[in-house]
């Protein structure tokens, strides 16, 4: 008999569970363990990448998705350990993880079930690793948003039983699915999870019935595994939401109905209720920036209109006006990244306000029908200004206060195992630097560092996307192994999620090529800070592009016509290089099935420029391949490189220290000076 069973049940997270199976196969070395994959016929290839990259593990293939409680009873049927556990495939265990669960469970006999501390990927406790059952009267106070105001209260915070202290050892009635050790006695006692729950509250149920024949189920909190929530479901999609409270009505008519004088079509009004609020919540939340930006925007028009006139009454004359400039504005908002992570600073959104002033100016210059009175106009960008920098100050201020439970910037580490190391070391010696570790990755796919209590969050490559998953504020590479085209990259993929990069280094003297913007920490740590990537010069670039894209508009549509009226012309769709690992789809103008040249094919990346996919100003537009790479800077309509007299072709040294150097000291000027020197080529 094997020491533990595994059962991971897996639906279309490929890329979540290459990092689960990593992350097991090294929190259960040294136990005789069997890992059971069961896959919902998953479309990304999730069964191709188990079967090549982990041939040790046991894979079932359904021609379905059979749902969680289905999937895992298969799982089930195949185990034969004396532990078993239940592992969704988007989390990452901790080393110690098995060891921990093993050791309080063989020294409690009365103990049936475990589960250990869950946290998001920005460190923050997941509740739901520890609850109690909905009762009614539970419910409610979930419901009615108690549990929520009085977390401490042992009346109102039962839910998630927030009165506890998270870092002690507790009996609770339930624990999340997405991490349970069971006792195999226990297992077989309670029986296979119940088919009728497709997705959410099969694991609920388990426990009440693990505690229905007298087993005890705690929380442990001595180790703790990442839960990526909602990466292996149906996330916060309508879909999602109706499993969810679909399995609600199942467990409440299940376990309740009967059992409390509530009348049971009370009990099912409330879950209704709530779900219907929570459809109505659910597509509010994607675009509650904009809308806030637009019902700003408004105040500030009514202001500027009660300084000039003393009262509403030309609102409506306004109106098809003011929804033309509340347009212009929120596009150069979003351009601008303000639909991102809130920010302390308020340059950007004035520096975006300024830009879309500008661009609804040159609007009224095409267009005098849509011109407000002037005084009016500047009166209501100096209170947008006020107000859109405000309400996200106010934002920012309110979430810093709710995270402050949580000390020091998250920061991630990429490197090697050596350089790491020494890097996690120093900062544990350095309280006062403010950063906390999130977790670290490699460089190879595949490769092990095993770093003690960090955890290994993936592979560098995929650094971006776990540097947002985590909510990272920083990526940290050590100096004696960083490259500047990797910073370039990095940078570049995560400019519009405002994620600074830092070099470790020895030495502040070492750094050659890497003027830092600020040292900290003794000036063992330097954050780089390209003024391209700073929020002020990305806002006035992509003004510069948008002025630059409408002057070229009538050329391009006169090429446009020329190409669909001459059949020998013609367009052809082609894959170019982002400037990062990616790549953009781009309809090139072509003549006898050769790409254009010159003029003809400057002019075939203007729509994406007006896309801010490419920029005026940029490295030259290369042929996507999945083996090169860009330079970290987006392509242009001039090259940058050509500009400087550097040969790109071939991804050169000389051509990344270019582009490193347009980056870091890029200003507005610099873009019209080279703008100037592609118009008049004759002159210097």
């Amino acid at each position: 008999m094997a020491d533990f069973s595994v059962i991971i049940v897996s639906y279309n997270v490929r890329d979540y569970l290459r990092q689960c199976l990593r992350s097991l196969l090294r929190s259960l070395a040294g136990f005789d363990a069997e890992i059971i994959v069961v896959d919902n016929n998953s479309p990304d290839g999730s069964v191709v990448m188990v079967q090549r990259e982990f041939p040790s593990v046991s894979l079932v293939t359904n021609r379905e998705n059979r749902g969680f409680a289905r999937a895992s009873n298969q799982g089930l049927g195949m185990a034969s350990g004396r532990w078993i556990a239940l592992v969704n495939p988007d989390t990452l265990i901790m080393d110690d993880t098995f060891q921990v669960c093993v050791d309080f469970l063989e020294g409690h006999p009365e103990a049936g079930m475990a589960g250990c501390k869950i946290i998001n990927p920005d460190g923050t406790l997941q509740p739901a690793c520890r609850r109690s059952y909905p009762t009614p009267w539970v419910a409610f106070t979930k419901l009615a948003g108690l549990s929520a105001l009085f977390p401490k209260s042992r009346l109102f915070g039962r839910y998630n039983v927030t009165y506890l202290d998270e870092n002690e050892i507790s009996e609770v009635e339930a624990i999340s699915g997405s991490f349970m050790v069971v006792r195999r006695e226990a297992a077989e006692q309670a029986g296979p999870l119940d088919e009728s729950f497709f997705m959410y509250g099969e694991d609920l149920d388990w426990c009440f019935r693990i505690r229905a024949r007298g087993w005890k189920i705690f929380y442990l909190p001595g180790t703790r595994i990442v839960h990526y929530k909602g990466k292996s479901g149906s996330g916060r999609s309508f879909a999602g939401l109706k499993m969810f409270y679909d399995a609600m009505y199942v467990f409440v008519r299940k376990h309740f109905t009967n059992s409390w004088s509530i009348p049971k079509p009370v009990i099912i009004a409330g879950i209704w209720i709530k779900q219907l609020l929570a459809y109505l919540i659910h597509p509010l939340a994607i675009v509650r920036y904009w809308l806030a930006d637009c019902l700003f925007l408004q105040a500030g028009l009514a202001g500027a209109l009660l300084i000039r006139f003393g009262d509403l009454r030309h609102w409506t004359a306004y109106l098809l006006i003011n929804g033309v400039y509340t347009l212009v504005w929120t596009a150069v908002f979003s351009g601008a990244g303000l639909y991102g992570r809130p920010r302390p600073g308020h340059l950007t959104p004035a520096a975006a306000v300024l830009s879309g002033l500008i661009l609804n100016a040159a609007v009224t210059f095409f267009f005098p029908q849509f011109a407000f009175s002037r005084q009016v106009l500047v009166t209501a960008a100096v209170l947008d200004t006020l107000f859109i920098s405000g309400w996200r100050y106010l934002v920012f201020r309110i979430l810093r206060e709710m995270s402050k439970t949580i000390p020091g910037t998250p920061v991630i580490l990429a490197g090697e195992e050596d350089s790491i190391r020494g890097v996690t070391r120093w900062i544990g010696d350095h309280p006062r630097c403010g950063r906390r570790i999130l977790g670290y990755t490699v460089w190879n796919r595949g490769a092990e560092a095993g770093l003690d209590d960090v955890l290994q969050l993936g592979s560098s490559e995929d650094l971006p996307r776990l540097a947002r998953e985590h909510r990272a504020e920083e990526i940290i590479f050590p100096f004696e192994k960083v490259q500047e085209k990797t910073i370039l990259l990095t940078l570049f993929a995560c400019r519009t999620d405002h994620i600074d990069t830092a070099v470790a280094v020895p030495d502040p003297g070492h750094i050659t090529g890497f003027a830092p913007a600020y040292m900290s920490c003794g000036g063992r740590v330097l954050t780089y800070s390209p003024a391209l990537y700073r929020e002020v010069n990305a806002c006035c670039k992509r003004v510069f592009d948008l002025a630059v894209a409408i002057i070229l508009l009538p050329v391009w549509a006169a090429a446009a016509i020329l190409a669909a009226l001459d059949p020998r012309r013609g367009r052809e769709m082609v894959r170019i290089s982002d400037g990062g690992r990616s790549f953009i789809g781009i309809r090139r103008f072509c003549r006898d099935g050769r790409p254009a040249e010159g003029l003809f094919e400057t002019l075939s990346f203007l729509p994406a420029v007006f896309r801010g996919t490419m920029s005026v100003c940029g490295t030259a537009p290369s042929l996507y391949t999945d083996a090169a790479t860009g330079y970290g800077c987006k392509p242009g309509l001039i090259d940058i490189c050509a500009a400087a007299g550097v040969t790109a072709h071939g991804m050169t040294i000389p051509a990344v220290r270019c582009v490193h150097d347009y980056v870091y000291h890029y200003s507005i000027a610099t873009d019209v000076k080279l703008l100037l020197k592609a118009i008049t080529p004759g002159k210097r």
